[in-house]
């Protein structure tokens, strides 16, 4: 013998049906919502620049002339300004830490200027290397790997 339902049973169950859907949509469209949203703010970021540590300007200065130096991501960007550099003569920048008064210095790369003086670079500072870090420049002459000293640029 079959089981027939009850009259009034049927329906009894087809509203309980429509309860749980109607209760689980709107928790499906503020699910779909919270992720879109999560995803525009990303999107956001990616395009104003927002991701990552800001980027860090600073103008080095001295005896040889100005450089523009922007850090980011340790992506290190020289830019003359100003007075050039003295042409034809190799460049090392270099990562100041430690002591003031006997730093640890860093090589971070060289570079050359062109015939008019004028820096355009790129380098990257040495993994773990804070973008905050003190930077200096000294002309290089030899191929000794340690810094002719003093400085001919430095973090003003």
């Amino acid at each position: 013998m079959s089981a027939q339902p009850m009259p009034g049973q049927a329906t009894e169950r087809r509203r309980a049906e429509r309860r749980r859907r109607s209760i689980s949509l709107p928790y499906a469209v503020g699910g779909a919502v919270a992720v879109a949203a999560v995803g525009l703010v990303a999107l956001l970021f990616t395009f104003v620049g927002l991701e990552g540590d800001a980027p860090r300007t600073t103008q080095l200065t001295g005896s040889a002339g100005a450089v523009t130096v922007e850090v980011k991501d340790a992506q290190v960007t020289l830019e003359g300004d100003g007075k050039p550099l003295p042409a034809g003569a190799e460049y090392e920048l270099w990562a100041v830490q430690g002591d003031p008064d006997a730093p640890k210095l860093t090589s971070v790369g060289t570079f050359r200027p062109d015939a008019d003086g004028k820096v355009d670079a790129e380098l990257q500072l040495p993994k773990g290397m804070p973008q905050e870090v003190p930077l200096a420049v000294t002309q290089e002459e030899d191929d000794d790997p340690s810094p002719n000293l003093p400085p001919v640029l430095a973090t003003t």
